[in-house]
């Protein structure tokens, strides 16, 4: 995933929570003022802005825990490369890594 997707999943999951106080705060001005209809569209949007809001953060943890797996199998290959390196120099004789040669 890309630094810009990121910014727009930040982006978006930020705007969603402002959404959702927003609905909150006019679902409180319409059951302050007695307007059933303005109390309706604030839950509308309050439930809307949560559900945005729940969906983006689960993304983003998603695609963390995606670059994550990818990095450790990243880390595991290339130990196993090193390894094999380190053996087949053992077989051949010669030293397990260029450093330890004491000629």
């Amino acid at each position: 995933m890309s630094n810009i997707q990121d910014t727009a999943h930040a982006t978006i999951a930020t705007a969603a929570s402002k959404g959702t106080a927003a609905g909150a705060g006019l679902g409180i001005l319409g059951w302050l003022t007695s307007d059933s209809i303005v109390g309706l569209i604030g839950l509308i949007v309050a439930v809307g802005g949560l559900a945005v809001n729940i969906a983006f953060r689960w993304l983003d943890r998603r695609d963390r825990r995606a670059r994550e797996d990818a990095r450790d199998a990243r880390e595991v290959e290339l130990h196993a490369l090193r390894v094999r390196e380190i053996e087949t120099r053992l077989a051949a004789g010669g030293a397990a890594t260029a450093g330890d040669s004491h000629e």
